[in-house]
Parts: C-alpha cells; sequence; structure tokens
C-alpha cells in the first residue's frame, strides 16, 4: 500500500520547528467520514476553497478560478479515498460538490442505521469493576463525541442532550453506588 499523502505548510514559516511539517492526509473508508470529513472541509478552508462545499451555481461553473478549484479538489478526493470508493468518484466526476454528497452517502452521513448503531455502542459501554475508570470516561467520552458528530446534522432527529448523556454514563457503571458521588462531581464541573 502506498503512503499516506501529504500536504506541505502553506504560508511563511521562518521557524525551524515548522521545517518539514507536513499534514497527513486520511484515506476516507466507509467507517471515518466524520473524521475524514472534518480534515478535508479543514483544509479547503485553509486553502480559501470553503465554497465548494456547497453546490455551485450556474455562474461559478463558467469562471477559470471554480474550474481549476474544482478540479485540483477532485484530484485530491481521488488521493484520500479508498480504492473500493472509487466508483463513488466516476459517478460523480464533474463536480466537488456532487462527489462530495455521494462520498458521505456512501459512508452512511445522516443514515438512521449508522446513527443507531453509535447510539447502541454509546449505550452499551459496562465498567467492569477493578478496571480503569479513567479508560472508561475516555472509551465514554470518545464514543459519545463520535456520536455527536454524526448526529450534527441529522435535523435535531436522534440528539442527545448532556443529562441524557450523564444518565448513559451512569448507566454504563452498572449502578455502582459508590461512584455516584464521583460521577455528580465530575458533572458538575464539566458536563459531557
Amino acid at each position: 500500500m502506498s503512503a499516506a499523502p501529504t500536504i506541505p505548510p502553506t504560508g511563511n514559516h521562518s521557524s525551524s520547528d515548522d521545517e518539514g511539517y507536513q499534514t497527513k492526509i486520511i484515506t476516507l473508508t466507509r467507517d471515518n467520514w466524520v473524521k475524514w470529513s472534518c480534515q478535508q472541509e479543514n483544509l479547503l478552508a485553509g486553502k480559501g476553497h470553503e465554497n465548494l462545499l456547497s453546490p455551485p451555481s450556474e455562474s461559478d461553473k463558467i469562471p477559470l478560478k471554480f474550474k481549476k478549484c474544482n478540479g485540483s479538489a477532485l484530484a485530491l478526493l481521488w488521493t484520500c479515498v479508498c480504492s473500493d470508493m472509487h466508483g463513488v468518484l466516476l459517478a460523480h466526476k464533474n463536480f466537488f460538490y456532487d462527489s462530495w454528497e455521494a462520498l458521505g452517502k456512501a459512508c452512511g452521513k445522516n443514515s438512521v442505521v449508522v446513527m443507531c448503531e453509535t447510539l447502541f455502542k454509546l449505550m452499551s459501554l459496562q465498567f467492569e469493576p477493578g478496571s480503569s475508570l479513567e479508560k472508561h470516561i475516555d472509551t465514554f467520552q470518545k464514543t459519545y463525541a463520535n456520536y455527536e458528530s454524526i448526529t450534527l446534522n441529522s435535523a435535531n432527529r436522534m440528539t442527545i442532550s448532556s443529562d441524557v448523556a450523564a444518565a448513559f454514563f451512569i448507566q454504563s457503571l452498572n449502578q455502582d453506588c459508590k461512584l455516584s458521588g464521583l460521577v455528580q462531581t465530575l458533572y458538575d464541573i464539566k458536563p459531557f
């Protein structure tokens, strides 16, 4: 397998700490849409091309600048999408926005099935007495953050409030009453 593509830093970097720094581009698979799309959105914004994330108007399709940006972004997609998803790119090869939306759909973006799978994973987390509570909290927070990012654009379907997340977390502790005070204290300091 070839090495992941990288993007060199942009701008004037006079610090020796920045020399040789490059951004490693994540390869899109059917399981990492949220992380991958966040990175791509940041890369596009950093280059000033966030307009590609919106449907192009008829007047946008004509200027040479748009054509260059669109073509460059489409070429980048080919380098950072796994080969089994190249068919999606072939079916939507003219405009970056169309390819972007098709890739999202192929990866389960706004899919009720993906939302439910992640919700069930969150609800089924169980703390094993004697194991690291810190590790359990970390796992819970990562799973909850993943669920939040999946439901971010879901038109308020299946969103979970901070209080409901706390209820899921308490349930994951297997009703261990000794930890109730700790959970309340931690929640008072920083809710989920």
